[in-house]
């Protein structure tokens, strides 16, 4: 229920950064409304490792809602000349969004996962959470599966709307999707386009890499 706002562009080249929320499994996580109010934020440097010491990475590692009708919300901001680098869990905006809305965001930046899990925008989106009106245009590396232009995986009646990649996006796995690496459990992605190249092992699309379990995909190229 706490409401920040933005007011100038910020620079945090000087400091390895600690994503906001860090952690799924504790009570770390980023639970309130941030408007980045059209502003930008550069120089995120995150780090990267081979253990869950390094999951949930992004500007926001983890943000959480208590429920459908009482969500967490990022909005209106860009991540710009930044490396966001983790193991799971790994966006340009948000590595893990739970219960929340993500609207008028995007990415220029190069994000890389060294494992699952890994958006341009979202590294996992899940129950219920929503990515509207955004867009990445930095590379997307997964070095297993679960890699997307804007979303890595979209599960649980989650949805993609009106957002586009156009760049490359590289997963060394399945589930590699233009969008969406993995759409699944009555998700949706609508009104939404790739133009970036997209490789993978398994489960390759220029849209979506793997659709599963009543996901759907409407108006989108």
């Amino acid at each position: 229920g706490v409401y920040y706002r933005q007011t100038a562009d910020i620079d945090l080249s000087a400091y390895w950064w600690d994503a906001i929320g860090t952690n799924a499994s504790s009570t770390y996580y980023f639970q309130g409304h941030y408007d980045g109010g059209a502003h930008t934020v550069s120089g995120v440097f995150t780090q990267a490792g081979s253990t869950s010491t390094y999951n949930h990475q992004g500007f926001f590692g983890y943000v959480r809602g208590t429920s459908s009708t009482n969500r967490a919300e990022i909005s209106n901001i860009g991540v710009i000349n930044s490396n966001i680098q983790g193991y799971q869990y790994v966006g340009g905006i948000v590595g893990y969004s739970y219960y929340a809305n993500i609207t008028n965001c995007y990415n220029t930046s190069s994000v890389t996962g060294s494992a699952s899990y890994v958006g341009g925008i979202v590294g996992y989106n899940y129950s219920s959470s929503t990515v509207t009106n955004s867009y990445n245009i930095g590379s997307v590396t997964g070095s297993s599966g679960y890699v997307g232009g804007v979303v890595g995986c979209n599960r649980s009646s989650s949805t993609v709307t009106n957002s586009y990649n156009t760049g490359s996006v590289t997963g060394s796995g399945s589930y590699v999707g233009g969008i969406v690496g993995y759409n699944y459990s009555s998700s949706t992605v609508t009104n939404s386009y790739n133009i970036g190249s997209v490789t993978g092992v398994l489960g390759v699309g220029g849209v979506v890499g793997y659709n599963y379990d009543g996901a759907d995909v409407y108006n989108s190229f």
